[in-house]
């Protein structure tokens, strides 16, 4: 945009002319519209090199408004990025005592947590002979008739299906012997 001032004769004084630059494009058409009097109130250009894309500016004769406008240009519109890929659930580590040849059952899930809040999470298997899934929250085990430690390896998931293995530790003690 460039302002320029300059009288013709000395008594007519030309302020505050405003001249537009407007590149043109193959395709394009610009139109300029003016009222009664000369004076230019708007202007619009379509087919441009962005496949239809139409601008429209609008001025008020009185110079106290104006209007700018798009439309066409399709495919303008970006699609949202994919959403980031389900994080696994974090399958904190359990531990337990307990007394020989006896029958337990430990909630392994309780202490287990998802970064992205996908709960409930649930259990989906045990690797241990003597462990089972008692619930979707809950290893059954039996412990056997000899002291020491043992672990029970297990899958939690997330209520969108990212699953993670936790472990469960297991320290038997104790002198009574199984029947």
């Amino acid at each position: 945009m460039v302002r320029m001032d300059f009288s013709i004769a000395g008594a007519v004084s030309l302020s505050s002319l405003i001249l537009f630059a407007i590149a043109a494009h193959a395709g394009e058409t610009t139109t300029f519209t003016y009222d009664a009097l000369g004076r230019l109130v708007s202007t619009s250009s379509s087919g441009t090199v962005n496949n239809g894309l139409s601008n429209t500016i609008a001025y008020d004769p009185a110079g106290n408004r104006s209007s700018y406008g798009t439309s066409g240009a399709p495919g303008g519109t970006q699609p949202p990025p994919p959403p980031p890929a389900n994080q696994p659930p974090v399958a904190n580590p359990d531990s337990i005592t307990s007394p020989k040849c006896v029958t337990r059952f430990v909630n392994v899930v309780a202490n287990d947590t998802d970064p992205e809040g996908n709960y409930p999470l649930g259990l989906v298997s045990v690797n241990q002979p003597r462990a089972w899934v008692e619930s979707g929250t809950t290893v059954g085990m039996f412990t056997p008739d000899v002291n020491g430690g043992y672990a029970i390896t297990y899958t939690v998931a997330d209520s969108l299906g990212a699953t993670s293995t936790g472990t469960l530790s297991v320290n038997v003690t104790g002198s009574q012997q199984c029947n």
